[in-house]
């Protein structure tokens, strides 16, 4: 209902934009020469409408765009928070130190034929570990990454896997650095975000169609150093996948 309220303010501001634009044009062509003749009065009236007309109904579909995602990522966010709470039930693990963000697979709007990318559309995040990554995600990147290329849930205990390349070179990072500690990471990208992370684990969110399946985002949590054994559990992976359900229409 919300969304057909939405719909129906948008259709009713673009409506105004257009008459609007319509009388900016009678208007502006009224304070022309007067000596124009009827064929170049309309003229200039329908090409000064459409450009009022498209500035303004722009702004308005913008504006719609704008809240439309705000209400997205708010409704999203209740379920991450509802799933945070549950590992906290589970685990007993202080909920302060817990972060949870739901991603889902996209590709550029302008570049279709690109890789595609994990666009973030929902996070609560950890507030004693507010960790801001500034890497873009992708399949086969990063935890969530290796989760959404492979189909499955994973966990790392990124902290420890880290330990011993955090003064890494280049040349080290390109030639003896494990892949499981890269995990698709660049060296640049692995500078940004070393130390800030513990333990990642994320399960995938899975569309069903038919007999088939495919893999359209993920939810990933991060969790306190030293919870690998507390995280890696059936019952955390069900409280995960059972959000997954409740975000899946926020992704698709």
């Amino acid at each position: 209902m919300a969304e057909e309220g939405a719909g129906g303010r948008l259709a009713g501001k673009v409506l105004v934009a257009v008459t609007s634009g319509v009388s900016t044009g009678a208007l502006g062509v009224h304070a022309v020469d007067p000596f124009l003749d009827d064929w170049q009065r309309t003229g200039l009236v329908v090409v000064t409408a459409v450009i009022a007309t498209g500035t303004s109904s722009a702004t308005a579909v913008g504006e719609y765009r704008r809240k439309q995602a705000e209400s997205r990522r708010e409704d999203a966010d209740f379920f991450l928070r509802g799933a945070r709470w549950a590992v906290h039930d589970l685990t007993g693990l202080d909920v302060r130190d817990l972060g949870v963000a739901c991603y889902a697979v996209r590709r550029p709007r302008l570049a279709p034929w690109a890789a595609p990318r994990l666009r973030r559309i929902g996070r609560v995040r950890s507030t004693r570990r507010p960790a801001a990554s500034g890497v873009r995600w992708r399949p086969g990147v990063g935890v969530v990454g290796v989760c959404v290329r492979d189909g499955r849930a994973v966990v790392r205990d990124v902290e420890a896997d880290e330990r011993p390349w955090l003064e890494a070179t280049r040349r080290d990072w390109e030639s003896v650095v494990p892949e499981h500690v890269k995990i698709g990471l660049s060296y640049d990208e692995f500078r940004r975000v070393r130390g800030k992370y513990h333990v990642v684990l994320a399960v995938p969110i899975i569309q069903e169609q038919g007999a088939r399946s495919r893999v359209v985002g993920a939810v990933a949590l991060d969790g306190p150093s030293g919870s690998y054994d507390a995280l890696w559990t059936q019952d955390v992976r069900d409280v995960l996948t059972g959000a997954t359900v409740n975000l899946r229409r926020f992704v698709l």
